[in-house]
């Protein structure tokens, strides 16, 4: 059926229509057409616009409190509105403080009936639970309107009273993804610059940083201890404060303890939460064990808050030689920890006049006792061990390490005691914090590779290298460490969110400020090892490559390198290439170069680099090879004894089950000691000592070859030459 044809206007009067010719067609006038075309384009439109009203209104709901202010305002005067909470769906719990509480929003009084909830005590508040479907906001701007900054302290609020820290870190974490979402992408360390300028974004990734950092039992403490919770509140809410605890908690320490003194402290005075917060800090986590030390026969008992109280007071009067409310905790555990009673640290402040920056001369200030280093007693034996009475009388190198160190630490300088072995024997002396980011030794003998002290939080091996690499501002100064750290934490949230290149792209931006950051080695090795275990060889050798030369200096770095090797390279490549690289590895220790040339080497990475080689020679079944192997190296290394006696006992070891290759090595070290070790009854007592070491040793080795009679002739020439030197030295 065709369509109607329309009426056509009538022109007006004295005006000629014009004429058309008619066309015959089933098609409606063009005019006709264009009228329906507009008409559908009006219909698509209000479609449109009522789906993408209905999209946003599902994803941007109105806060319900907004939603109940619309409602009063268009209710009737007469009728009664609902009361709605802050966030839908909240449940009343019980907060650990009025003072932090956050009240949910309420209708206007006019509108508002009489709430007959029954109230809590007065001496709790009601604090609502953030259901986990609900965001938090760190947007810059939409973050500080106060119902989201009141969602954020509601959710933290929570987790303190119920422990369900798990699910308040998700919170986090799926906030900070949708911020980080708003990049283009992360080329460059400045890509990362408008989140950690914004301070909602910072507090979160510190915040969750510290979450996942505490220990289980840590958490469990900071919900159960309710004394502590208002503590617990500042701490989480305080970014400084928790990278304070970030760059300075050791894995071996015991947070959950750390905390609670750092609690106590804080009850105590106001003031370790600001100006002494970080001497707080030092001493939580210093106190985390019962610190006990052992002086003058008698155990001491020295609390958290009298160590704490000691500095301060002092501090405040201006009789330290630091300023260490400018310390960070890091350094200051170098300083809490003196073994000493009270007493003995008023005596420094008394009778030391020494700067900072010369305090290593108090190691020279205590007389030599060569009868005490000769006999092991002294003419005018201590009266007990004091600061007056070693200053007063003497005595050897440990007990001028003992005064210098700790009388350092007494006028709150970081300082630490160092010993080693070498080539006059063992030996102890000093690093101490000679000025704001630089540490310096004393005491030192030519000659003697890095030492190792016992580091004051852990109680564990710690080594000199470590206190060198501290006194590199370029890369250990606090804000550098603090740069570097934050790319740590953007790192470990990546993972979290599973963008294991992303993770990567921030590891090498916190490496990029500072280049030797164990941390951030650590973590990159383990991405590699988890996402990158199967990239070719060249890739691995690359990597391991560059570790190494960042630590060519750390035993036990290197040992996280070796095994790198062995797993991922030595094992899918020759054994000739392997070897090759050995050999590079152990030039390189032998002859530092560049930032390490002139730094104290360590006997272990030597020996380390050359089982490694004699492993790989043996596998291959070429003991010929392990024989000149170490024949050249106890060459090279005749004048440090205790590296000589350490590849003298490698050497040996390598053959536990071929009788001629031992008596062929014993033969060897014998030659080797005899030609460039040992002084011929000559030489002072200490290198005679040193001597006499190496000769106890060989007596040793011949004995187990079964060659007693060369062992007893060793032993008596020891003695005789032992007891002339000590007439000489006396």
């Amino acid at each position: 059926m065709e369509p109607p044809t329309p009426r056509r206007p009538v022109p007006p009067q004295g005006v000629k229509p014009v004429r058309r010719p008619v066309v015959a067609s089933h098609a409606p006038p063009l005019r006709v057409k264009k009228r329906w075309d507009a008409l559908e384009i009006c219909l698509w439109l209000a479609v449109l616009a009522a789906g993408g009203g209905f999209a946003y209104y599902r994803l941007h709901p109105r806060p319900a409190a907004q939603v109940a202010e619309t409602a009063a305002a268009k209710a009737p005067a007469a009728e009664t509105p609902s009361v709605a909470a802050p966030i839908p769906a909240a449940t009343p719990v019980q907060a650990p403080s009025p003072a932090v509480a956050v009240a949910p929003e309420m209708p206007s009084k006019e509108t508002a009936p009489r709430d007959e909830t029954p109230r809590p005590s007065p001496a709790a508040a009601r604090t609502p639970v953030v259901e986990s479907a609900q965001p938090l906001v760190l947007d810059e701007t939409a973050g500080k309107k106060p119902e989201n900054l009141a969602r954020s302290q509601a959710a933290l609020d929570a987790a303190l009273s119920t422990g369900k820290w798990n699910d308040y870190v998700e919170l986090l974490d799926r906030a900070l993804a949708a911020e980080l979402k708003k990049s283009l992408g992360f080329r460059a360390p400045a890509d990362y610059d408008r989140f950690l300028a914004n301070p909602l974004f910072a507090k979160a990734l510190v915040q969750r940083t510290t979450l996942r950092r505490l220990s289980s039992a840590s958490l469990a403490g900071l919900t159960s201890d309710t004394a502590h919770h208002e503590f617990a509140q500042w701490l989480l809410t305080t970014p400084e404060a928790m990278q304070s605890l970030l760059l300075a908690i050791k894995p071996d320490d015991d947070d959950a303890e750390a905390l609670r003194v750092w609690a106590g402290l804080a009850s105590e005075d106001p003031e370790a939460r600001t100006k002494y917060r970080e001497l707080a800090l030092a001493c939580a986590l210093v106190f985390d064990k019962p610190f006990t030390p052992q002086w003058n026969g008698e155990r001491l008992q020295i609390p958290a808050g009298l160590r704490y109280d000691y500095y301060k007071q002092h501090n405040e009067k201006g009789d330290l030689a630091t300023r260490i409310h400018r310390m960070p905790a890091a350094d200051l555990v170098w300083v809490v920890c003196a073994p000493v009673p009270i007493s003995e640290m008023e005596w420094t402040l008394k009778k030391l006049r020494l700067r900072q920056k010369n305090w290593g001369s108090a190691y020279d200030m205590v007389k030599y006792d060569m009868e005490k280093a000769v006999t092991g007693k002294m003419k005018k034996p201590y009266e007990s061990y004091t600061f007056a009475e070693i200053l007063d009388k003497g005595g050897i190198c440990g007990d001028r390490s003992y005064f210098a160190a700790n009388t350092a630490r007494s006028a709150g300088i970081p300082a630490v005691v160092l010993g080693g072995d070498g080539q006059r024997g063992p030996h102890a002396w000093i690093g101490y914090q000679s000025d704001e980011g630089e540490w310096s030794f004393n005491g030192r003998m030519a000659g003697y590779s890095a030492g190792n002290g016992t580091d004051a939080q852990t109680g564990k091996r710690i080594s000199e290298q470590e206190f060198v690499r501290r006194g590199d501002k370029r890369e250990s100064s606090s804000a550098v460490l603090a740069k570097a750290h934050r790319f740590l934490w953007l790192a470990a949230l990546h993972t979290t969110l599973k963008d294991p290149a992303t993770t990567d792209t921030a590891l090498s931006f916190a490496l990029q400020a500072s280049p030797h950051l164990p941390a951030a080695w650590d973590a990159k090795i383990d991405l590699w090892r988890t996402v990158r275990k199967d990239a070719p060889v060249e890739q691995w050798r690359e990597l391991v490559t560059d570790f190494k030369r960042a630590f060519a200096d750390d035993a036990e770095q290197l040992a996280s390198a070796k095994t790198i090797e062995e797993n991922y390279i030595f094992n899918r490549q020759d054994a000739k290439l392997s070897l090759q690289q050995l050999k590079r590895d152990t030039k390189k220790i032998e002859e530092p170069r560049g930032r390490d040339a002139g730094k104290p080497g360590d006997a272990g990475f030597l020996t380390e680099s050359l089982r490694r080689e004699s492993a790989l020679l043996r596998k291959a079944g070429t003991p010929d090879a392990i024989h000149s192997l170490y024949r050249r190296a106890l060459e090279d290394h005749a004048k440090d004894v205790a590296v000589f006696k350490a590849l003298a006992n490698d050497y040996f070891a390598v053959f536990p089950a071929a009788p001629e290759d031992q008596r062929k090595a014993v033969r060897q070290i014998e030659t080797q000691f005899e030609r460039r070790v040992d002084t011929k009854g000559g030489g002072d007592y200490f290198d005679v000592t040193s001597a006499n070491s190496v000769r106890s040793l060989l007596v040793r080795m011949f004995r187990d070859i079964g060659d007693e009679k060369h062992a007893l002739a060793l032993e008596k020439k020891s003695e005789k030459v032992g007891e002339k030197a000590k007439r000489t030295a006396l």
